[in-house]
């Protein structure tokens, strides 16, 4: 079975991924990568290579210098004879800037068109034809490459009976013409040379750079915004069109490609060009049974942000296989996180998550008589076909009701409106964008769901449509033959969990899947669900788990057991929906992408509107037209409520009550006429209509006494949600709930009462196992709070109640809906209650925030504002986020820009790090515009600054050391000021710290600044804390099982401590220390280091008063961190070989070896640097100190960058905010300037007593 490696658009040039590294060491980096896909599939030696066009760029002489180097170096590692790659052009591959020449030329000699024609064709594909005489020799081809003219190459390979036809599709490819396209005369040359007599049993593949059939769905969107834009614009051209339609459908002469494969009978078409994989099937006509497979590779070079949608970075292995008829497509896609076996350097190809892990199995034509089909040998787990049936057949009617279609409150006649016709596709985008004329977001299909290689999370608030999102995918995706769709609503498994004596398996989220196919599907069916989520094959399986923010604190424990779950099961693809806020959702992990879902557009509810009149009502067309533009003008006449109905539920809501009253303008107002609908207008007019009451329905007469009812209810189940760990919408028993009702009510009553809210109000739905809750988490938050407003008379009483719950997230939204209601019975009741929360602390003042979000306390909004900036200062609570989202999703347009005016105005006077926590909730809260940056001339403007591009100045120097905490990379290209950090010295970390103490407290007197240095920093051991770090750390490690990750970071604590001791030395035991490094285990010192120094900022008591800020990461792993960039570095730049080397010797504990004598003595460039290296390898002379010494004492005796390095860094002066400086020694006791290297720790025996 031959073995086919196809990749295609490497794009070597300045945007390429490859761009600035060794082309011949990205080559046999990619060879490892492509063998550890054959091992790991068990797969023999690649005996082909297809490259199907777009090498280079711009077609410029050094890309395809790269291109060979890249090339040659494969060729060695593979073992293969040149003949066995095949390529051919695309069109970045012709010269347009020859093109150019030729045009000038032609106005200089003028010659006419066909001239140039002649001469556009040999020229521009001058560099393209040097490269292959380059690769294959000049002069001569190889043995099996055969020129058929017009551009077009067939390779035959007899050992294989393989015949591979490269083609150009680039004849009519210029600098002003645009678009693919085979020549009749290269097809009918093709055609004739496949058709002589011997081919017939060959294995025949075309190789074309253009896509012959239609464009992926991501391209051609942004091909119609490109369109679209250029229309507005006028500049759209009839050019730009054909390039559109020959990308959109394929290039033209595609037919002419589809002849030859249905006549020679030919098994593949490889293409490139699109930048995505895809795969389409030429059956061949005439009466001939077979088909031609049409395979696209993806990018295999560019850059993730230049490939469509979620396209990833990508090669493919293709394995046919006569004897089976089929071919098995076996592809990789990059994925930066992952780290391959053996290796330090994260960055691999791993199995494309949106395939088969065993592969993606098509069929394959023969010639008849030439191969007998046989069975395909079984590859782990194989999914059940009787099981796929059955389950698509019994779930096929799930979710197929609208989820308010029994909320047809005031319809002539009953309707039940199905999900499927009132669905208004939803728009998701990386964040809300409110009111704009021109929508934000995307429409995500099914089909780009199994596309996806990053699971989804999809945020919004209450009522913006999430569940009937997922309900209405989870439909269409049961309609597919490729997809095995699951939908998990949380809010059962939150209620099985916070069940007394649920554990065990019932904690178990497996155990509960397995439970999850018995009851829909049927018994029996657990093992099967369990073979088709581990297959290698199949349909891919779909995870959706929706309303995550009603797990509440069960949140972190379903979190443990998810993670586990995707990690055993690879080819899931994990879609999750919560609210803004929620325990331990997954909005930060690498491994998803959080969205948000957008609010509705003019059209888009436009268009509910109109479906919801003609579904729900079930008018005639004329009616349903008038009903449509009556409410379309209501709502445009009133604002706020036109603002509201972006939100699909409110919306409805005033569909329901909007017949024959006006549209309310605030939240709370819509739940109440909503309510009073369902629990009085709605009832009554059923019996009105004729409907019969069941025996067993009962309700009070009166609209009051039934609402006084049900919200106790609602506040009954809002205060005993189980236990601290239950979901935020309660479910509770019948029986507990019909004891909670009116005592003067009977027992029948009372169950009566239950039964009716449930079938004839609608309020309340019931469950298999006699449990009930509120239709929408909405209803049972406003009945709370409508509850808590009558029962808290008094400010005393009102004041008390904020206090005691303002610390519950969970309480936020019925407080935020309770003080709506409050002021809405007279303006001065909530104004003490607001001012109370303001003065009350932190968590309290940021409820307040979220209160006013709503439009209320008109009176304290001031007041709150005046306080805001001093608010947003200190570290970051989770009260702080939860305001910002609540102003996130505010329409209190006015306030807003209030707001944003306020911030703004203390940039001026504000420290680095007070910029940095305003402009943090600035993006949190999604205010319009941007913060202003401080300014230039003062320590904020240069610090924040130094994020863009660090200048070599005195200043920048000096005060972007602060950012030595966040990344060891932050002074990019300046290679010196990198290597002077490898420096070890504690006075580097002190100074950094006193530049920190400036920059983040502003003016400081500098006799106050010598009182906290000595009294927070001399005398104190931070290698004293050691024992006890770590032991809580291994502990934590142990309770909760997270060896993987946390057991690094304890090792990496350890390290951390015995490399930065300040003050008195450690008292570790030397003979102890071995090396243990973490950076190479998980090849990422960058997160390494923000991840420990996180931890040391929730601990900040051990280090004194520091600065640590959470998005900063705390102070620099520094020393550890460098050391560990160092040692992976794969540069060519001496300097950098030279560290590299001492470096690895160094994290090692190793001996010098001879490599590091070498390096040194051939160094030519600054003694300074062979003497560090050997400092690190902990094999410096006497001779080497000295200099090094002499250097970090007289830092003048350099010039440019490595003079302020070593003054700034490594003497650690202090530059204060006048522009005077200080060394050390002018504010305390002298600190040497250069340590010793410190051995690595290992605390092998500390973790074994532990585990």
């Amino acid at each position: 079975m031959p073995v086919v490696l196809h990749f295609s658009d490497l794009h070597f040039g300045p945007h390429s991924r490859f761009a600035g590294q060794d082309p011949a060491e990205v080559g046999k980096r990619f060879f490892a990568q492509v063998r550890e896909a054959c091992v790991d599939k068990g797969l023999g030696e690649v005996e082909l290579v297809v490259v199907t066009g777009d090498l280079t760029e711009s077609a410029r002489k050094q890309e395809f210098e790269s291109a060979r180097r890249f090339f040659e170096a494969l060729v060695g590692e593979l073992g293969l004879d040149r003949g066995r790659f095949c390529f051919v052009p695309g069109n970045h591959d012709v010269s347009w800037a020859h093109c150019k020449r030729v045009r000038i030329n032609q106005e200089i000699e003028e010659f006419d068109d066909e001239e140039l024609e002649r001469r556009l064709h040999i020229e521009k594909m001058g560099p393209w034809n040097g490269f292959l005489a380059d690769f294959y020799g000049a002069g001569e081809d190889p043995a099996t490459r055969r020129s058929l003219g017009q551009g077009a190459f067939v390779h035959d390979h007899r050992d294989l009976r393989v015949s591979v036809a490269a083609l150009d599709s680039c004849a009519r490819e210029t600098d002003r013409h645009h678009g693919g396209f085979i020549a009749e005369a290269q097809a009918q040359a093709l055609m004739s040379e496949w058709r002589r007599e011997g081919r017939r049993a060959w294995i025949k593949l075309l190789a074309v750079h253009h896509n012959p059939v239609a464009d992926c769905e991501d391209n051609l969107r942004e091909w119609v915004g490109w369109l679209g834009d250029q229309a507005e614009a006028k500049t759209l051209g009839k050019d730009a069109v054909l390039h559109f339609a020959a990308d959109a459908t394929g290039f033209e002469g595609r037919e002419r490609l589809h002849a030859i494969a249905e006549d020679t009978q030919a098994q593949l078409v490889l293409h490139g060009h699109v930048h995505a994989a895809g795969h389409a099937p030429w059956s061949w006509r005439r009466g001939i049974k077979g088909q031609t497979q049409v395979v696209g590779a993806g990018s295999c070079g560019l850059l993730e942000h230049k490939l469509p949608g979620e396209q990833p970075v990508m090669f493919q292995l293709l394995v046919l296989d006569p004897a089976a008829h089929e071919l098995n497509i076996l592809r990789r896609v990059w994925e930066p996180r992952a780290r391959a076996a053996g290796s330090v350097e994260l960055g691999t190809f791993v199995d494309d998550p949106a395939i088969p892990r065993g592969g993606l199995v098509l069929d394959l034509g023969f010639p008849e008589g030439v191969m007998s089909p046989r069975p395909r040998p079984s590859s782990g787990p194989q999914v059940d076909r009787s099981f796929l049936g059955e389950y698509r057949m019994r779930l096929c009617g799930r979710h197929r009701i609208w989820e308010l279609g029994a909320v047809h409150l005031g319809a002539r006649r009953p309707a039940t409106p199905a999900l499927d016709d009132m669905y208004v596709p939803l728009r998701l985008g990386a964040h809300q964008e409110l009111d704009e004329v021109k929508p934000g977001g995307e429409v995500i299909t099914p089909y780009r769901l199994l596309q996806r290689h990053r699971n989804l999370l999809i945020r919004g608030a209450a009522g913006s449509g999430k569940t009937t999102w997922m309900r209405w995918s989870f439909r269409r995706l049961l309609e597919r033959e490729d997809a095995l769709p699951i939908l998990i609503e949380l809010r059962e498994l939150a209620r099985l969990w916070s069940q007394p004596g649920a554990t065990g398996r019932q904690r178990n989220f497996d155990w509960w899947l397995g439970q999850w196919v018995e009851r829909f599907v049927g018994g029996g069916w657990a093992d099967a669900l369990r073979a088709a989520l581990t297959s290698k094959t199949g349909p891919r399986p779909v995870l959706m788990v929706d309303g995550w923010d009603e797990l509440g604190d069960l949140g972190r424990e379903f979190r443990e057991q998810f993670d586990g779950f995707l990690a055993a099961h690879p080819r899931v693809l994990a879609i999750a929906t919560s609210r803004p806020y929620g325990e331990q959702v997954p909005e930060h992990d690498d491994r998803f992408e959080a969205v948000e879902v957008q609010p509705l557009s003019d059209a888009e509810m436009g268009e509910l509107v109109r479906l919801f009149f003609a579904k729900v009502y079930e008018g005639s067309e004329a009616e349903v037209a008038e009903e449509v533009e009556r409410f379309v003008r209501a709502l445009d006449a009133a604002e706020q409520a036109k603002s509201l109905g972006r939100t699909p539920l409110l919306l409805v809501m005033m569909l329901i009550i909007g017949r024959g009253r006006p549209l309310p303008d605030r939240r709370h107002k819509l739940y109440e006429f909503c309510i009073e609908q369902l629990l009085d207008a709605h009832p009554g007019k059923r019996v009105q209509d004729g409907a019969q009451v069941a025996s067993w329905q009962w309700a009070p007469a009166d609209f009051d006494s039934r609402l006084r009812a049900v919200a106790k209810l609602a506040l009954w189940m809002h205060e005993n949600r189980g236990s601290a760990r239950a979901g935020r919408l309660a479910v509770a028993k019948r029986e507990a709930l019909a004891a909670q009702l009116p005592r003067a009510w009977s027992t029948s009553e009372r169950h009566g009462f239950l039964a009716w809210l449930v079938a004839s109000s609608g309020l309340m739905v019931d469950f298999s196992d006699e449990a009930l809750s509120f239709a929408h988490l909405g209803f049972q938050e406003y009945l709370a709070a409508w509850q808590l407003e009558v029962d808290c008379e008094g400010a005393p009483a009102r004041i008390e109640l904020c206090r005691r719950l303002a610390r519950d997230v969970s309480w936020w939204e019925t407080l935020r809906l309770w003080s709506a209601l409050v002021e809405g019975r007279s303006l001065a009741r909530l104004e003490p209650v607001l001012v109370d929360l303001l003065e009350a602390g932190d968590v309290e003042y940021w409820l307040a925030g979220a209160i006013h979000a709503d439009g209320v306390g008109a009176g304290v909004f001031d007041r709150w504002l005046e306080l805001l900036p001093r608010a947003v200062l200190p570290l970051g609570e989770w009260s702080a986020a939860t305001a910002a989202a609540a102003w996130r999703t505010s329409r209190q347009t006015e306030r807003r820009a209030r707001i944003a005016e306020r911030l703004r105005g203390e940039v001026q006077d504000a420290s680095w790090l007070d910029w940095w926590r305003l402009a943090r909730w600035w993006r949190r809260a999604e205010l319009d515009g941007y913060l202003n940056w401080p300014a230039e001339d003062t320590p904020a403007g240069i610090i924040v600054r130094t994020t863009e591009k660090l200048k070599v100045s005195r200043e920048q120097v000096a005060w972007g050391r602060i950012w030595m905490a966040s990344s060891p990379l932050w002074c990019g290209a300046q290679l010196p000021l990198l290597a002077l950090r490898l420096w070890p010295n504690r006075r580097m970390w002190i100074a950094c710290v006193l530049q920190d103490r400036l920059g983040s407290r502003g003016p400081v007197d500098l006799a106050e600044l010598e009182r906290w240095r000595w009294s927070r920093l001399r005398g104190r051991s931070v290698g004293a804390v050691l024992p006890d770090c770590t032991r809580r750390y291994v502990e934590r490690v142990v309770e909760f099982g997270t060896v993987e990750r946390e057991l690094w970071l304890a090792l990496e604590q350890a390290r951390y401590v015995a490399s930065f001791e300040v003050g008195n030395v450690t008292s570790v035991d030397r003979d102890r220390v071995r090396p243990v490094t973490l950076a190479r285990e998980l090849g990422d010192a960058h997160r390494a280091a923000n991840a420990l120094a996180r931890d040391s900022a929730n601990r900040a008591a051990q280090w004194g008063d520091c600065l640590f800020d959470e998005d900063l990461a705390g102070q620099s792993l520094g020393f550890v961190g460098v050391r560990t960039m160092f040692a992976q570095a794969l540069d060519d730049e001496p300097l950098v070989r030279l560290l590299s080397k001492a470096c690895r010797l160094s994290l090692a504990n190793a001996a010098p070896d001879d490599e590091l004598h070498v390096l040194c003595a051939s160094f030519d460039g600054d003694p300074l640097w062979p003497a560090l290296a050997r400092h690190l390898a902990r094999a410096s002379s006497a001779e080497d100190r000295r200099l090094l010494e002499e250097l970090a004492a007289h830092p003048e005796r350099r010039e440019g960058v490595v003079g302020l390095g070593l003054e700034y860094w490594v003497r650690g002066d202090v530059l204060l905010p006048d522009g005077s400086q200080r060394t050390l020694e002018q504010l305390g006791e002298a600190l040497p300037l250069l340590d010793e290297v410190p051995l690595e720790l290992d605390i092998s025996e500390l973790l074994d007593s532990a585990l």
